[in-house]
């Protein structure tokens, strides 16, 4: 099922033989992942003049603290409608994400899972989400991004945070929060 969700957003965006009018390329990054150490950047193509498709992706290589870590690797696909004109005020979009992770000794109410074990694999997942783009100036926006949805995760579980044993592989269901973004946005004319 994954994998027709994410051909079907990669076809959006390698097989679109219209772009608006304009044919503008947005390039952007979340400034909260930057706050978690969390590298990441994402291009937006306006399709017709209500809709665009987005490609992102984040990187987290860094250890938190001796035992405690959340280092991943996701790419998430997105199509957005605009209902007043692409790349402008409100809009609602379906995003898909993939990615690979390493999580341990971190307390986190959601993943009860990670605070005293190691948790490595890989999660796959599908979001509704809204959000508002604040055009600055001619070149510079700002978006606010809220997504809510359900990912999954497959992964192998380990005694400890840093080096433990093996237990068991393990699936995850997560229904909620998904993704949360402020995010600084150049527009390439």
């Amino acid at each position: 099922m994954y994998n027709k969700i994410y051909l079907f957003f990669l076809s959006c965006l390698i097989f679109s033989t219209h772009l608006h009018s304009q044919e503008k390329l947005l390039l952007k990054t979340n400034l909260l992942g930057w706050g978690t150490g969390t590298f990441n950047l994402g291009a937006e193509l306006p399709m017709t003049s209500h809709l665009t498709v987005e490609l992102s992706g984040s990187y987290n290589p860094w250890a938190l603290q001796r035992n405690s870590k959340l280092q991943h690797l996701l790419v998430r696909p997105e199509v957005r409608f605009y209902p007043c004109c692409s790349l402008k005020k409100y809009f609602i979009g379906i995003q898909g994400v993939y990615g690979v992770f390493n999580a341990g000794g971190l307390n986190i109410p959601i993943f009860p899972l990670i605070k005293n074990k190691r948790y490595i694999g890989t999660m796959g997942g599908i979001s509704v989400l809204g959000g508002y783009q604040f055009p600055v100036n001619r070149h510079w926006s700002i978006e606010m991004l809220l997504g809510a949805g359900y990912i999954r995760t497959y992964g192998k579980l380990y005694q400890c945070p840093h080096c433990g044993r093996f237990l068991e592989k393990k699936k995850k269901n997560y229904l909620g929060a998904t993704d949360m973004a402020v995010s600084l946005i150049y527009v390439i004319n």
